[in-house]
């Protein structure tokens, strides 16, 4: 049985990977039913949380979904949807409270649907196997944590997380929320009942980035590699653009980071919100490390904005991945301001 945390949920899905873990598996793996973060001044609660030492942590979207109830599309696009919203949470979690980096995936878990449920009805729109947990991968809990492996082999495009020792996934498990142990934990310093010394890692250096839709996919080329090169990246993904703590939020992000690095191109300059992000690097005294990422032969002249605001500050030019512009980067990043 594994170690459980949380009462039997209301729900029959959910109550359905209850039973799963307390019957099926093993003892050293953790499974929370309560766990949840604070976003956007809201309380959001995971529906399954599991804990697997030298593997990882793994969120799972439960859905009440069955064969013949004509919802599964909707179900896996809106459950992938809220996974990709829960995996971006739990790290900044990890990160902003235990400065840890552990694996963390997450599943949109279907327990009343089997393959051959979906084959009968059809597969949802743009539907990978390699994000689902099916009827099929609950038979116990070998089968579960082949699919598990299976989804980290694919989805994982790094190897340099922090190893989940058992020590850590206690941790996490039963002092989810516990402000005391967090703050133990950053301050080096346990004095709780069987917890041990453990040194805490120093805090990564963390850069906010700054770029316009257009630019979206040479930006997620960029956080990836700095983020393989130890850089904690935060940006303005996942805040809701219409709720009235946007402005707020935004700052705070800006506020946490280190350096704010700015990708420029002409769909950026006549981005409002890019300008605001700007303003609040320059009123909250952070580096800026403005770098052009229009593609080539594109015009490169600054507007009056930015031509002004960034004068004294030398940019640098990538409109193609460059390994040696990304470790000048990094370089910058890292130097004291």
């Amino acid at each position: 049985m594994a170690r459980i945390i949380g009462d039997p949920p209301e729900y029959a899905a959910e109550n359905v990977m209850y039973q799963f873990a307390m019957n099926e598996l093993p003892d050293y793996i953790g499974a929370s039913f309560s766990a949840g973060v604070d976003f956007h001044l809201n309380r959001i609660e995971f529906d399954f949380l599991v804990f697997i030492p030298h593997m990882g942590v793994y969120a799972f979207e439960v859905k009440n979904s069955h064969a013949n109830s004509g919802d599964i599309d909707r179900h896996y696009q809106n459950g992938i949807r809220q996974i990709k919203k829960q995996i971006y949470m739990i790290k900044d979690y990890f990160s902003s409270n235990y400065h840890i980096n552990p694996y963390v995936g997450g599943l949109l878990c279907l327990p009343f649907i089997s393959v051959n449920d979906l084959d009968n009805i059809g597969l949802p729109k743009d539907f990978d196997r390699n994000q689902v947990i099916l009827k099929d991968d609950l038979i116990n809990g070998i089968s579960f944590l082949h699919r598990l492996t299976e989804y980290k082999s694919v989805m994982s495009f790094k190897t340099d997380y922090d190893d989940l020792s058992d020590l850590d996934a206690h941790y996490l498990l039963y002092y989810w929320d516990f402000p005391e142990v967090i703050n133990a934990l950053k301050n080096d310093c346990f004095n709780l009942p069987d917890m041990k010394k453990t040194p805490v890692p120093e805090l990564p250096v963390s850069v906010y980035l700054s770029y316009d839709k257009d630019d979206c996919a040479i930006a997620r080329a960029i956080e990836e590699l700095l983020e393989d090169r130890g850089i904690k990246i935060r940006h303005s993904h996942f805040i809701d653009r219409l709720s009235e703590s946007e402005p707020e939020e935004r700052q705070n992000r800006i506020e946490s980071c280190d350096s704010v690095l700015l990708l420029l191109s002409q769909a950026a300059q006549k981005n409002d919100t890019i300008k605001g992000e700007v303003e609040t690097a320059f009123s909250l005294n952070k580096r800026i490390i403005p770098v052009w990422v229009d593609h080539e032969g594109a015009d490169e002249t600054m507007n009056e904005y930015f031509h002004k605001k960034l004068s004294h500050i030398q940019y640098k030019e990538m409109p193609k991945i460059n390994n040696s512009t990304i470790n000048e980067i990094v370089k910058t990043v890292k130097k004291p301001k």
